[in-house]
C-alpha cells in the first residue's frame, strides 16, 4: 500500500506510519507469536508519538518566535506648503556665487527631486529577537542631494521632507496619530571629514492641522528657527527667510519656493544662490 504525503508534513508523515502499521503489521514484523509481534508495534507506536509530539512542539516554539505581518492603515501625502520647501523638480544645477563675485560654485543633481514613498510607523505592534511588526502609513517622500562639481571644495546640500509621527504629543495614539510634515536639511560647508563643516536641521514644514495637539517640546524647537523679515547678505536682500543658526553664527538661510538662498562656508565667506536650472 502507497502512502502520499504532501508539503514535508513530518508530523502527518509519523501519523501515516502508526496508521500503516495497524493496517499492515506483517511487512514491519517478523512471524513470530501474536503477543510479541503487538508488543513491538506498541513499543515503536510510542516512540512514533513521541517524535510527533516534538515535532509539534518545535513547530509551535519556531511560530512563536515570529511576528505577525505589518499593517497597513492607508496613504498619506505631503502638504502643498511643505512640498514648496524643496522646489528643485526638473532643476539638475544650483549656482551659487562667493561674497567677492570671484568665484562660483555648482552643485548638480542628476535625478532632481525624488518622489518616492517612505513609512510612518505610528504603532509597534510586536517586536522579538529576529522579527517585528508595526501599524504604518505609506507616505509620500522627497529628496535632493546636489553636491559641488568641485571635487576638493566639496560644498553639499541634501534634503527630504517626510511625514513623522510627534511621538511626544500626549494624545497621540495610533487610531488617531499626531502627524507632521518634517523637512530636513543638511548643508556641507567643506569637506565633510573636516570638524564643523556639516550643518544639518529638522523643521517642521507643516502642522498637518494639529497645532492644537503638538508636543511642547516640538514648538519649542521649532522656536528656535527664526522667521527673519529681511537679511542683507553680499548686498542681496532677502525677505521672510528661515535662518539656522550654531552657537548665535547664522549658518544658512531657507525660505518656501527658493530652498536654501544662501550659506556660510567653513572659511567664514557667504555664497548666495544665484541661479537654478
Amino acid at each position: 500500500m502507497i502512502y502520499h504525503i504532501e508539503n514535508n508534513d513530518l508530523a502527518g508523515a509519523l501519523i501515516l506510519i502508526i496508521f500503516a502499521i495497524h493496517l499492515e503489521p506483517m511487512k514491519y514484523y517478523k512471524p513470530l507469536s501474536s503477543f510479541t509481534t503487538k508488543a513491538r508495534r506498541i513499543r515503536i507506536e510510542k516512540i512514533l508519538l513521541i517524535l510527533m509530539s516534538l515535532v509539534l512542539t518545535v513547530g509551535a516554539c519556531k511560530d512563536d518566535d515570529e511576528c505577525p505581518p505589518n499593517q497597513l492603515l492607508g496613504r498619506l501625502s505631503l502638504e502643498a506648503i511643505s512640498v514648496e520647501f524643496l522646489p528643485f523638480n526638473n532643476f539638475r544645477f544650483l549656482e551659487f556665487v562667493d561674497s567677492l563675485a570671484t568665484d562660483t560654485a555648482v552643485l548638480y543633481d542628476p535625478v532632481t527631486l525624488i518622489r518616492d514613498s517612505s513609512w510612518t510607523i505610528v504603532e509597534n505592534i510586536c517586536e522579538k529577537d529576529e522579527s517585528r511588526a508595526d501599524q504604518y502609513y505609506l507616505s509620500e517622500h522627497l529628496t535632493i542631494n546636489y553636491y559641488d562639481l568641485d571635487t576638493a571644495r566639496k560644498f553639499r546640500i541634501i534634503g527630504n521632507i517626510s511625514i513623522q509621527e510627534d511621538v511626544a504629543a500626549k494624545t497621540s495614539t495610533a487610531t488617531d496619530p499626531v502627524l507632521f510634515d518634517e523637512l530636513k536639511l543638511t548643508v556641507h560647508r567643506s569637506n565633510p571629514s573636516i570638524s564643523g563643516a556639516v550643518a544639518s536641521l529638522s523643521f517642521m514644514a507643516s502642522s498637518r492641522n494639529n497645532d492644537a495637539r503638538l508636543s511642547t517640546a516640538l514648538k519649542l524647537k521649532q522656536d528656535s528657527f527664526a522667521l527673519v523679515p529681511m537679511v542683507i547678505i553680499n548686498d542681496s536682500v532677502y525677505t521672510d527667510v528661515y535662518e539656522y543658526k550654531n552657537r548665535d553664527s547664522a549658518i544658512f538661510y531657507f525660505k518656501p519656493s527658493v530652498g536654501v538662498v544662501a550659506f556660510r562656508a567653513l572659511d567664514n565667506k557667504w555664497w548666495n544662490l544665484h541661479r537654478k536650472y
